[in-house]
């Protein structure tokens, strides 16, 4: 449906790079935090998707430092 997201994949046949892509998200938000993500950005609308929200235009973050 037009809701699904599959980044990698799935089954046997799901990407290689999955492991290392998770790896350097994870030091990638690290990194943030330590620059001092101070606060959010101005407040974004929300749309419903069936059971969840998500903002509409993604989420902004301001990061001082």
């Amino acid at each position: 449906g037009p809701n699904e997201f599959f980044p990698f994949g799935g089954g046997t046949r799901r990407c290689i790079g999955m492991s290392f892509a998770m790896f350097e998200m994870k030091m990638i938000i690290a990194t943030l935090l330590e620059l001092k993500i101070s606060h959010a950005g101005p407040p974004a609308g929300v749309t419903l998707r069936a059971i969840t929200m998500a903002p509409d235009s993604g989420v902004p973050v301001v990061i001082e430092g």
